[in-house]
Formats: structure tokens, sequence, C-alpha cells
């Protein structure tokens, strides 16, 4: 008579062969460490006991999923370290086994920061960073005005006409990785819109007021046609003509970006315009009152050069 030992089992068959099994020794390898988006392969290695294979049972346990097969494969949705269990039985017992693989992110490679860059000032540059491979990226923008920004995509809008050098970090469980663009913020090209006083007398103030002239950081050159010529940042001046004349001016604006020019005529008099009557009365007065006239009439000359004739009826 045969005496078991242990976790032993002898079996004796009517032809008189020996079984001898003992528990299953369950083991696996895998090809972790893997790639998120990567098959991650289990190679059972198992120790049956002695017993033949139609007799083992294998069940896998990972991610929430069951399967029965000896050898399985799996791809994992999600990166960081995952328990894996496998339950090894044949007809004398059961072993189990826990082991872990790993599944990381795809590294970083081929970074590029993309722009639409030039922009006039005042205008939103747009940025947004690409890379040729890389899973769960997390983004960090240096963007060359001491502003940062996060995200795949931002926009910036920049205070100087200058070129700023953008920095993008880009990195995830793997690996991390730099890019840098420059961009350039470009001045609004001028569009002058100017006004004068003209026609004016001689003598008196000419006025040139530029105020509503579209773009930025300009500079203005007034040429008043009588070889006086001021470049000036003011939007407004005045000049004062000597003699009576048209004068031709010119009015350039420039910026770093263009130049936008107008030639208005200016005509300067003697001063002798055709005069407008216009008077007020105390009207109405009682009889035998003062009634009171005050002369509101432009004279169109210089003082003194002008008569009144009063008719009173």
């Amino acid at each position: 008579m045969l005496t078991p030992i242990s976790a032993h089992i002898i079996r004796v068959s009517d032809n008189a062969t020996i079984e001898v099994l003992t528990c299953p020794t369950p083991s696996f390898g895998s090809s972790s460490p893997d790639e998120l988006g990567q098959t991650t392969v289990f190679t059972n290695t198992s120790d049956n006991g002695g017993e033949s294979e139609n007799n083992i049972d294998y069940t896998w346990y990972y991610n929430n999923q069951i399967s029965y097969d000896k050898h399985i494969s799996y791809t994992y949705p999600t990166t960081g370290t995952h328990v894996v269990t496998l339950t090894v039985r044949n007809r004398l017992c059961e072993q189990t086994i826990t082991d872990t693989v790993e599944i990381n992110d795809v590294p970083i490679t081929g970074l590029h920061i993309w722009h639409d860059s030039p922009q006039e000032l005042g205008t939103a540059i747009n940025l947004w960073a690409d890379s040729d491979n890389g899973t769960n990226i997390h983004y960090a923008w240096d963007l060359g005005d001491g502003t940062t920004a996060t995200g795949k995509t931002v926009s910036n809008i920049y205070d100087d006409v200058m070129t700023y050098t953008i920095i993008v970090t880009a990195w995830n469980s793997s690996n991390l990785m730099t890019d840098a663009q420059v961009v350039t913020v470009t001045d609004i090209p001028p569009m002058l819109k100017c006004v004068t006083s003209s026609p004016d007398k001689i003598n008196q103030t000419t006025l040139f007021d530029c105020q509503f002239t579209e773009g930025s950081n300009l500079m203005f050159t007034y040429d008043f046609g009588d070889g006086n010529i001021t470049t000036t940042t003011a939007m407004t001046i005045t000049h004062v003509y000597t003699q009576v004349n048209n004068y031709n001016t010119t009015i350039t604006s420039t910026n770093s970006a263009d130049f936008d020019t107008i030639t208005p005529t200016i005509a300067i008099t003697s001063g002798t315009f055709l005069p407008i009557a216009c008077f007020e009365s105390s009207s109405p007065d009682e009889l035998e009152s003062t009634t009171q006239f005050i002369n509101c009439s432009s004279d169109g000359a210089e003082t003194g050069l002008i008569t009144y004739t009063w008719s009173f009826g």
C-alpha cells in the first residue's frame, strides 16, 4: 500500500502505471513594461504538478477582466501599475500568484510650436503645440512678455511692437521636451485723417488736426508749404502764415509698418470777406422809451476796415 506524502497523490492505474501529482506552481511572464496603446502579452510558465494539460484549469484576473486561456494578451486603456492574478488548478488542488505590470506613456517626440504671427499691435497671436508622438501630454507656456499659460492651444495680446521668444514645455510620465519659436508684433499701418481751419487770414493761426488718424507709434511730418517743416508725434499742430497765398502742404504719417500722405491746400487771405449783417434789439419797448440796438455783424475784415449804416424807418 502506498502512503500519500503531504500534498502529493499517488494513483495506480489498472495497468500498474503510477501517477504522482503535486499541487501546481503558477507562474507567468509578461512583455511589461509596455507603452500605452501597446498590447501586453502574458506567457503562462506554470508547473502543472505532474498533471496532464487536459486536466488543468487556468483563471486570469486583470483590469476587471477574466480569462480561462493558458496564455493571454491585453491592451490597457490607462497608464500605471496594474495587478494581474493567475490561478492554476489540477485534480489535487489550486494555487494562485499575483504580480503587476507597468504601462507607461508613449514618449514625446517631435514637439513643435505653430503660430499665426506676425500680427498687428492689439491683435491676439494664437499659438498651439503639436508633437509626432506622445500620450497624456501636459503643456506649460512662457509667452515671452512675462505671462504664462497652460494647455495645448493658447493666445496672447502683446503690448509692444517687437519680437517675442515663446517657449513651450511638454511632459508626460515618460519624458519632457521643450521647443521655442519667435513671434512678431507689428505696427498698425497709418491711415491719415486730417482737417484744417483753412481758409484763414494772414498772421492768424492755422490749425492742422489729425487726431482721428489710425495707426500705432506714429510720427508726423508737416510741410507747411512756406519752407517750414515740423516733425513731431503731435496729431494736432498750428502754424502762422505771413503772406497771402494758396499753400500746397504735405502731411505724412509714418511708423515701422508703412506711411500715408495727404496734400491739403491752405488758403491765406488778406482778411477781406463778405460781411454778414446782424443786430439785436430790446424790442418790444414802450412808447417814448429808448430802444437799444446791438450790432452782432461779422465784419469780414481787419478791425477798423468796415463801416456801418443804420436806417430806422
